[in-house]
């Protein structure tokens, strides 16, 4: 095929520019933004998690759109690249090569894992996790993360890592190999509840609105809801609520009032508490915090 891109191909990215001598075969790093970024290819496997944002995944045969819980498999020797980043946030992780190729884990006998690390030649296996689904691997993905960076100070953070890496490896290959699991149509229902209150994060949401939104009922909703998030709706929704306004706090844009206000909590010392509990310091003092680092 003619290439158009062949002259910004960059140079084999190695393993040792990434990885040090203390034989942890793992390494995750969050870019965030990640920016366009020519064609490139490297002698290690790269499992690539798209966490906002959007952009596009490109290769020498074809282009593919990112959305938020993409998740692809690049392997060594492959070209690829990004372009039309805008605030695209993904995770790479990094995994020697003799790691995948060397292991005698069950998990190499799976579909999923083949159709992930061995797919058909100039293709790369990719799949989507939905919002119940994105919730477990981004906590695996930061557990996995802690622990690769913390390796050379703490013992047991190899075995930590490679049980946590091989507990998100088997559940992306389930999902490779069964898309439509049987609580499919529940998760698509929760994916509208949590879509739902994404965008009201300006105010209460009543359980009636999400009963709605998701068409199920209340039982229902509570169940499949704590399976997918760990929590209640209610729960939920005002972490969320609390997520917003530390970002409105470190925004810098508003004061703790007008916050408390623009993410509904009409009583400030409520927003207070609320904030406390979740956050476990209070409002000022997690703004002093941020000033004081920043």
């Amino acid at each position: 095929m003619n290439n158009p891109n062949k002259e910004i191909i960059l140079k084999n990215l190695k393993a040792s520019q990434f990885f040090d001598d203390s034989g942890i075969n793992l390494k995750v790093i969050k870019r965030d933004p990640e920016l366009d970024y020519p064609l490139h290819h490297h002698d290690f496997y790269e499992l690539v998690y798209v966490i906002n944002g959007r952009g596009t995944h490109f290769t020498e045969e074809e282009q593919q759109p990112l959305r938020r819980g993409d998740v692809f498999c690049i392997v060594p020797g492959f070209f690829h690249g990004y372009k039309n980043c805008e605030n695209l946030a993904i995770y790479n992780i990094l995994i020697r090569t003799a790691f995948i190729e060397n292991s005698t884990f069950d998990v190499k006998k799976m579909k999923g894992f083949k159709e992930l690390f061995l797919p058909p030649r100039n293709t790369f296996g990719r799949l989507h996790l939905f919002s119940p689904q994105r919730h477990n691997a981004e906590k695996m993905i930061e557990t996995l993360k802690t622990e690769t960076e913390n390796h050379s100070s703490t013992y047991g953070t190899e075995t930590k890592s490679i049980s946590t890496f091989l507990s998100f490896l088997v559940d992306l290959c389930r999902v490779k190999e069964n898309p439509s699991l049987e609580n499919g149509k529940n998760m698509q229902a929760i994916q509208k509840v949590l879509d739902y209150i994404e965008q009201t994060l300006d105010r209460t949401v009543t359980i009636e609105e999400l009963l709605q939104a998701a068409n199920m009922s209340e039982s229902g909703l509570d169940r499949y809801f704590k399976a997918s998030t760990g929590l209640s709706p209610v729960q939920y929704q005002i972490q969320q609520r609390i997520n917003k306004a530390c970002n409105m706090i470190i925004e810098g844009k508003f004061n703790i009032e007008q916050i408390a206000e623009k993410t509904g909590f009409s009583d400030p010392n409520y927003f207070s508490r609320a904030f406390k509990k979740t956050m476990h310091i209070t409002p000022s003092q997690y703004k002093k915090q941020w000033s004081a680092q920043n």
